[in-house]
């Protein structure tokens, strides 16, 4: 096996975590916010809080030190169309997570220890997480889309 080959393997494994706990996060959201359980959403909330801290964040950093290492070692270039797109792509989620999901969940953690999981402010915001997950998550797909398909190669 060659560097190359095993930044590669690393590369699809760490993006299969990545995209499959969103996916997976996103449809346990919609469960939870379609349940008449009380504090199933914040229970829901929470569970995406822990996973984005402790799972998400470090492979998302990991997907992209794999995908550079590919890129030095497969001599690729930067500026290949669908390496730029799929650079860009992690940059904007990866902005999401830092600058709004990761600070927003901490700020509902608070409202929820505050007001409790049912107040309606604490759902609005929640749901509003959840909603910005979701287009985040449909970003993530389209980057597989396009290292798949690689426009311009």
């Amino acid at each position: 096996m060659t560097l190359y080959e095993f930044l590669k393997f690393l590369h699809v494994f760490l993006v299969i975590t990545w995209v499959g706990s969103g996916i997976l996060l996103t449809i346990l959201a919609l469960r939870a916010q379609r349940s008449t359980e009380p504090g199933a959403l914040a229970r829901a909330a929470g569970d995406a809080e822990w996973v984005g801290t402790k799972i998400l964040a470090p492979v998302s950093g990991l997907v992209l030190l794999a995908g550079i290492g590919m890129v030095l070692e497969g001599d690729l270039g930067f500026t290949t169309t669908w390496i730029l797109i799929a650079l860009i792509g992690w940059a904007i989620s990866a902005t999401t997570g830092a600058a709004f999901l990761g600070p927003e969940s901490g700020r509902v953690k608070e409202m929820i220890a505050e007001k409790g999981p049912e107040d309606v402010a604490v759902k609005a915001r929640i749901n509003r997480i959840l909603l910005i997950a979701r287009v985040d998550i449909a970003l993530l797909i389209f980057i597989v889309f396009d290292m798949v398909v690689k426009p311009g190669a």
